[in-house]
């Protein structure tokens, strides 16, 4: 027995070590995804000469030039520019490039065009900029401190760690209790009742008794059967212990682009000769491509756009193809080739000029000619204020024109206004055919820099909106969140106005009502009604958040419906910490290095499959499909695992832990034999409980289970007074009950000895004793104890079959039926048995384990023990259906 319980210790211990090692490699592999990210090498001026030197080497102040392809290798402000675009997506997430400038154009850095950042990539131009920070003082260095904050304990890894140091504890003190019994009382009383080495095999048995032995088998493979399960849902877990706190969350904090949004710009509405028309997500073809206006459209969209299909996916269907350009010109080039084939019309143009899109004009220009003409055509992409203000004409679907009345303009703003107002980004497109005799195609030479050709009098073409879809599971999913009791909370970089529209697409935001916050005194303390919470959203921007109180946080977090813009990876982190400070436990989605800390400070960080490694690293689950809906998966198996793990405690601690103390106590203090020896306890706690214990963890969630609040980690423990109090003094003491009444009745039958007999019995229990030789008292005391131990078994299977549910019956959750079937049930009662048959039949076992054979009728009366405490908590399960929030909830588990 020693032995064995040394090599579980080990077996723990090595497991322990195992699992520590795994987390300190996990920690490192945050610092080496960000170095693999950043240039090896960079061009750089020092001292009027130009060299390639390592990035690692970059000073601030160096004077470095960057080019389209490269990643830029460290914070740089811009001296000089060239058309220069930046994809920040790494850092921002936002998937729209930024076109950049020299001059300084907002306080907040990160919004600042003249600023480019480590390890953004080069789409567009090139520049030259002098060195502000590198390495750990960048921005990218600044979020991986943030990141790099250590491992933390799970919830529940916490909560199983405080229940045994309990559970070791009451060990201690009832084997200190006996040791002082049998030292001051026992030993004096009744020397010849127990020596030594008899205590001490109690006292192991009655340790043993006390801790759940199969209780860590139980809670390692709870977590990976149920993360097996998600794993088949797309949720890969990284850190076990996970999987339970994701059930626990009641708030997510989600970012917005490549999270509850597909990443990708794609065209939402054409406004074409004067009539709005919605682009079907399908491509479908929805228009008239008869319509003059609108082919000339898709024609200026095709010849004023950079993008490109890449030649290798170019026989793929158009939403799988790869396309190289920026996000707008990209969705731009999709939606056109839905309806033309856009490289056969660009092959039948000659490109004569181009002035590309900059911050400043707000607008690109195309100068074209159809391949052999003399007739050369302007067409002219952006603003779409900006691009009205060109036009003095506007094309109708017949062909014709007819003057850009103030009127029209008017329709055109408001058009704009709509859309924009729904988080869309409205582009104009117009054109203008020039002179033949003035500007030949096959002569004239077209000045971009000082420009030698018409910029006014163009014909208006038509709007085309973008917007950054919604993935099409979200809405879904946070309606089913909302009933879960959970808040979702969209936490983006974008604009104000693009995250509320989204926010409502996605079901985050469902009130009229709204309220954008910039200062604390919006949402003082003493300004808000329980009403004015429940009845509205706010949409905060990033920039007021560094001014909130803990009074502003407070009221900020008690409305249901938030969406939080504009903010750093500073912002989202605070987010965090303000919401765990006030007893949320917190899940972060994101996919961006900027997301990186939230995601490694919430309780659970959860990571899209498709986004950043250093997003992955950080998380503690993955999203291997990058549904959003995954999430609700996986909370339903974190709820279940809570659960089920409620379920083997309270399987494990009656007959595990009290009803086997109590034969020793009783063997102690009042001194009847031993009912059950500590080698019996073993056989219990290692062997006919094991299989059982663990038949529950393939247990289906009950009907309700995402119909509930979550349970709150600071207040609802996975041990609490409530189980406790079910597991010991209803089952523990309706066992031990049904044991000692088992034990007296096979002595009085079979032995002629009433209670009176045994009680009290001490040392007089021995050769002559009632008439009886040594022997026959030694043959009595291993049936009765085998008599014992086979009624512990057998009522542990009532057991079984009642703890499978918290509040359903048994009948609503038949496990035989398809949906709450679990077939592990059956064949854990045939091991449980034949394992108890094994001990208590093969003369081997009985040698070991002190037991003999019992007389039949002793297997079939347990059974209905076991029954009828089967109908008892039937009963018990009906009351908590019908009270629910009466004092019943606060008795039962």
């Amino acid at each position: 027995m020693n032995l064995g319980v040394f090599i579980i210790l080990l077996l723990v211990i090595f497991l322990s070590a195992g699992f520590h090692a795994y987390q300190e490699w996990r920690s490192t592999q945050v610092m080496n995804t960000i170095t693999r990210m950043l240039p090896t090498d960079t061009l750089v001026v020092r001292g009027g000469i130009e060299k390639i030197v390592r990035a690692m080497a970059l000073v601030p102040g160096d004077i470095v030039k960057v080019k389209i392809g490269n990643r830029v290798p460290a914070d740089i402000r811009i001296i000089h520019n060239q058309m220069l675009k930046v994809d920040n997506s790494i850092l921002t997430g936002e998937c729209e490039p930024i076109t950049c400038t020299e001059e300084h154009t907002d306080e907040n850095y990160m919004e600042s065009k003249n600023l480019i950042f480590m390890g953004s990539s080069i789409i567009e131009g090139s520049a030259v900029g002098v060195v502000v920070a590198t390495g750990m003082n960048s921005v990218m260095g600044k979020i991986t401190k943030m990141t790099d904050s250590g491992s933390t304990s799970t919830p529940i890894k916490r909560e199983i760690n405080y229940f045994m140091l309990i559970i070791a504890f009451m060990a201690l003190i009832t084997a200190v209790t006996c040791i002082l019994a049998w030292v001051f009382w026992l030993r004096v009383d009744y020397p010849k009742y127990m020596d030594l080495p008899t205590i001490l095999i109690n006292l192991i048995g009655g340790i043993v008794a006390f801790l759940p032995d199969g209780l860590p088998v139980a809670i390692a493979l709870t977590f990976s059967v149920m993360a097996k399960r998600m794993f088949e849902k797309n949720v890969l877990v990284k850190v076990l212990p996970t999987v339970e706190t994701l059930g626990s969350v009641d708030v997510i904090a989600s970012d917005k682009t490549g999270t509850l949004t597909q990443n990708k710009m794609s065209v939402m509405h054409v406004v074409s000769g004067l009539r709005r028309l919605v682009h079907d997500d399908g491509c479908r073809r929805v228009y008239d491509n008869q319509d003059v206006a609108f082919n000339t459209m898709l024609k200026t969209l095709a010849i004023c756009n950079k993008a490109s299909f890449d030649d290798s996916t170019i026989g793929l269907p158009i939403s799988q193809r790869k396309v190289n350009g920026d996000a707008s010109d990209s969705g731009i080039l999709q939606f056109v080739e839905n309806f033309t084939n856009v490289q056969d019309l660009r092959n039948k143009q000659d490109l004569l000029s181009e002035i590309p899109f900059n911050s400043k004009n707000k607008w690109m220009l195309t100068i074209s000619a159809n391949v052999g003409s003399a007739q050369a055509v302007i067409y002219m992409k952006g603003a779409a204020e900006i691009i009205v203000e060109h036009c003095s004409t506007v094309l109708l679907p017949d062909g014709s024109s007819q003057p850009l009345t103030s009127d029209i303009k008017q329709e055109l703003a408001s058009q704009q206004e709509d859309l924009s107002a729904n988080g869309e980004r409205v582009l104009g497109c117009a054109m203008l055919v020039l002179d033949v005799e003035a500007y030949p195609a096959n002569s004239f030479q077209f000045d971009v820099d000082n420009i030698n050709f018409p910029m006014e009098n163009f014909v208006f073409v038509g709007l085309v909106s973008l917007i950054d879809p919604p993935r099409e599971d979200v809405p879904e999913a946070v309606r089913l969140c909302r009933i879960a009791g959970i808040r979702v909370m969209m936490v983006t970089g974008d604009h104000p106005e693009t995250a509320r529209a989204i926010a409502r697409m996605v079901n985050i935001v469902t009130q009229d009502e709204r309220i954008e916050v910039c200062n604390n005194e919006v949402l003082h303390e003493g300004n808000m009604s329980k009403e004015q919470v429940e009845s509205r959203s706010i949409v905060i921007r990033g920039s007021s958040i560094p001014d909130f109180d803990q009074n502003t946080w407070t009221n900020v977090l008690k409305h249901k419906e938030i969406v939080f813009a504009r903010t750093t990876p500073e912002h989202k982190l605070r987010i965090v910490k303000e919401c765990q400070k006030r007893g949320h436990c917190v899940g972060v989605t994101g996919d961006g290095v900027n997301d990186a800390p939230a995601l490694k400070q919430a309780n659970v960080g959860i990571a899209m499959g498709g986004g950043s490694d250093v997003a992955r690293e950080a998380a503690d689950l993955v999203l291997t499909d990058g549904k959003f809906s995954s999430i609700v998966d996986g909370i339903k198996n974190g709820r279940l695992v809570f659960d089920n793990m409620k379920k083997v405690i309270l399987y494990l601690l009656p007959a595990g832990s009290f009803s086997e103390l109590v034969p020793i106590l009783a063997n102690i203090f009042i001194g009847i034999p031993l009912p059950l020896s500590a080698f019996q306890c073993l056989v219990i706690c290692c062997a006919t409980d094991i299989a059982p214990c663990l038949s529950l963890i393939f247990e289906e969630a009950e009907a309700d289970l995402m119909n509930r609040e979550p349970r709150s980690i600071t207040k609802e423990k996975l041990v609490n007074v409530q189980l406790l109090y079910h597991a010991y003094f209803v089952t523990g003491l309706f066992e031990t009950f049904s044991a000692f009444t088992m034990y007296f009745y096979y002595y009085y039958v079979y032995g002629g000895m009433a209670m009176g007999d045994l009680l009290l019995a001490f040392d007089k229990y021995t050769d002559g004793y009632k008439g009886k030789t040594q022997r026959e008292l030694t043959e009595l005391q291993y049936t009765a104890s085998s008599v014992f131990l086979v009624t512990l078994v057998v009522v542990q299977w009532g057991n079984l079959m009642a703890t499978r549910t918290r509040r359903l019956s048994f009948f609503q959750q038949n496990p035989f039926s398809k949906n709450t079937k679990n077939p592990y049930l059956i064949w854990a009662i045939v091991i449980s048995m034949n394992i108890c048959v094994w001990v208590t039949y093969l003369p081997l076992f009985n040698d070991i384990f002190q037991t003999a054979p019992i007389p039949v009728q002793f297997w079939f009366i347990p059974l209905g023990w076991a029954l009828l405490y089967f109908c008892i908590d039937e009963v018990r399960k009906l009351i908590l259906r019908q009270f629910p929030w009466k004092y019943a909830s606060y008795v039962f588990w």
